[in-house]
């Protein structure tokens, strides 16, 4: 009878357990990412440095996917909390999909001064402008990636429709092999990346900026019934994404950081040496997405035809979980 007593109330323990703070304490957040050191998402949450919450009230769970375009396949059904999204899917999202969605945080922009990744041809391909791409191949990592909207901003502005070129979906990493081979005649090439391309043989024929000006090109974007049913653990998030980032952008930490970005890359050395510098991208210290940038990145891709129909991103921009995070920061 005593036996049956102590494990009557061991078994009441272990559903007491289950229900505690401590037992739901560590809730995963599935967070999808495609390009890094560009996204700093997975080196924040693999390196850690500088955070406070992760582990207790939360971890992460980091799913590397092509682009913008199966990610937001993975939001809308539900396979991700958050995502490393193009500022232009918020269209694609809530016209096409009629998704309830936010953008919440930075990731990339593109400004002046600062980093804006080349579209690339060879030297020997006859093509001078863009004009001559018609009929030509086009390497790109994902329809509706923001490279890819981009790209297609820029020809439309040139005359060319979609039916004018043919696209060839590629990994980031694996265009300027597919460029140096002749099998794709256009392809962008990002920062880590420029090493793998012979400088001799390409040349740039337009880059990010003069395909869209100053944007937000990448941000942060969730649905927002997610976001309303985990306010308090993504206020822990957000508060730790703000600290990484600002651990990442501090220059003392440079070659540090650099150190996590090889181990999570593989890439040497020398194929980093522009990674947190002015040949990086820009990234908002506060991880804040620019409202003007993406409003910019969807009145432009608009004025080309990309999108039929103009877009208001206001009221899809949610800056109340970086803004509330930066305070319990400050």
């Amino acid at each position: 009878m005593r036996i049956r007593s102590v494990a009557v109330v061991a078994a009441i323990m272990l559903s007491l357990a289950a229900w505690s703070p401590q037992a739901t304490a560590q809730q995963k957040i599935r967070a999808a990412w495609s390009q890094t050191p560009g996204h700093l998402l997975p080196l924040i949450f693999t390196g850690k440095q500088g955070l406070v919450h992760y582990g207790k009230s939360y971890t992460v769970d980091l799913i590397r996917m092509q682009a913008s375009g199966p990610m937001m396949q993975a939001l809308v059904g539900g396979e991700i909390e958050l995502g490393a999204l193009a500022t232009t899917m918020l269209y694609v999202l809530t016209n096409n999909a009629k998704a309830d969605v936010r953008l919440v945080g930075d990731v990339i922009q593109d400004r002046p001064g600062w980093w804006s990744s080349p579209f690339m041809v060879r030297n020997d391909s006859g093509i001078t402008k863009v004009e001559d791409l018609k009929g030509k191949r086009i390497g790109t990592a994902s329809i509706g990636a923001s490279s890819d909207t981009a790209m297609r901003t820029y020809l439309r502005r040139h005359g060319l429709t979609d039916k004018d070129f043919n696209t060839i979906e590629v990994a980031f990493g694996n265009i300027p092999a597919m460029l140096m081979a002749g099998k794709i005649d256009l392809g962008i090439i990002l920062p880590q990346f420029q090493k793998s391309v012979d400088h001799s043989q390409v040349k740039p024929l337009f880059t990010m900026n003069d395909a869209t000006g100053t944007q937000q090109t990448v941000g942060i974007i969730m649905k927002k019934d997610v976001i309303d049913k985990n306010r308090a653990v993504l206020l822990d998030f957000f508060e730790d994404y703000i600290r990484g980032t600002r651990w990442f952008l501090d220059p003392a930490n440079r070659e540090a950081a650099i150190k996590v970005a090889m181990d999570f890359t593989k890439q040497p050395r020398p194929s980093l040496d522009y990674f947190l510098t002015k040949k990086d991208y820009f990234r908002d210290p506060d991880a804040r997405p620019s409202l003007e940038g993406a409003q910019q990145a969807l009145n432009v891709s608009h004025e080309a035809g990309v999108f039929p129909t103009k877009f208001d991103v206001k009221p899809y921009i949610d800056f109340s979980l970086i803004d509330e995070a930066k305070q319990r920061i400050n």
